[in-house]
């Protein structure tokens, strides 16, 4: 079967969003808290993480997108779901 680029494909993308946006910050409020550091640390890294930048860059530019710009003209084929992992 061949998959197709859905027509709500904007839609489907600020839903999950909003549905994700109550733990998108999660990790940066708690590890603030007990560590003051925004990012969680591991193997002594501290951050910022790979899943950080990319977030930040790709997130930022269909945030900051010109008027009519649709989700697959930044994304291609792809649904992205920004979430530190």
């Amino acid at each position: 079967s061949t998959l197709t680029y859905p027509s709500d494909a904007e839609a489907h993308f600020e839903e999950l969003r909003k549905v994700l946006s109550g733990w998108f910050d999660y990790a940066a409020k708690k590890f603030m808290a007990d560590m003051k550091n925004p990012y969680h640390c591991g193997e002594g890294y501290c951050g910022p993480w790979i899943e950080n930048r990319w977030i930040k860059r790709f997130l930022g530019g269909w945030e900051n997108r010109s008027s009519g710009t649709r989700l697959s003209d930044i994304f291609g084929p792809f649904i992205p779901i920004f979430m530190t992992y």
